[in-house]
Formats: structure tokens, C-alpha cells, sequence
């Protein structure tokens, strides 16, 4: 869950500051953050998808902290949460920021994003 957490981390940085990096740390892009942002609609979504990621990473800090989930493979890592309804959450919460980026892509007049789903039961 490191590199899930890096991840988000990384994505929260780069809605900030416009800084893209690497996963080691080097800048790959540096732009104008998300308060450089004119429209405020575009302003307020991308406010709130920062919003879900914060709290993705204190959710997912409460689920490592108490053994919420394990994980399987070496490579191709799969994580399995014990409780479904957080498993759900994760992913519901996922999509939703998904929708919001693809809400503000559609209006700047590019394709919004796709999002396919795998579902896994256990």
C-alpha cells in the first residue's frame, strides 16, 4: 500500500503545485496548480477531488494501522480488504473522482475518461 499511498500523494502534489514527478522524486513537469485555475467551477471540482484524496490516504492509514487488508502477488499486486463495504468505499470513492476529472474534460471539449471496472469476488 505504499505505492498506492506514494501515488495518491504524488496526484494531490501535482493538483497543488503542477509539479510531475516520478515515483523517485524527479520533476518530469512543472505547471501552474490547481489555484491558477480561472474557472470556478473547474476550481471547486478539482478542490474537491484533492478533498477525496486526502481522505483516501487517512482511510487507507486507518486500514494499514489496524490490518484492514493483505496483499497478494509479487509484481501484480493485489490488495484484499477484510471488510467489503471498505473495499466498496475505496472504489466507489475512486470512481467518483474519476467522474469529477471527466466532468471538467468534457467541458474543456476533450473525451472524459473511461473508467472499466474488474469486479473480483472472493
Amino acid at each position: 500500500m505504499e505505492d498506492f499511498d506514494r501515488a495518491i500523494e504524488d496526484t494531490i502534489i501535482a493538483l497543488n503545485t503542477g509539479v510531475l514527478r516520478t515515483r523517485d522524486g524527479s520533476i518530469l513537469k512543472k505547471a501552474d496548480g490547481k489555484s491558477s485555475v480561472v474557472n470556478i467551477e473547474w476550481r471547486e471540482k478539482l478542490n474537491t477531488i484533492c478533498d477525496m484524496l486526502v481522505a483516501l490516504r487517512k482511510r487507507l492509514k486507518i486500514a494499514k494501522d489496524t490490518g484492514a487488508y493483505s496483499l497478494y502477488g509479487e509484481d501484480d499486486v493485489m490488495y484484499c480488504f477484510y471488510d467489503r463495504d471498505l473495499a466498496i468505499w475505496f472504489d466507489s470513492t475512486r470512481e467518483e473522482i474519476l467522474k469529477i476529472l471527466s466532468s471538467i474534460c468534457e467541458e474543456i471539449g476533450i473525451h472524459g475518461l473511461g473508467f472499466p471496472r474488474k469486479r473480483y469476488e472472493w
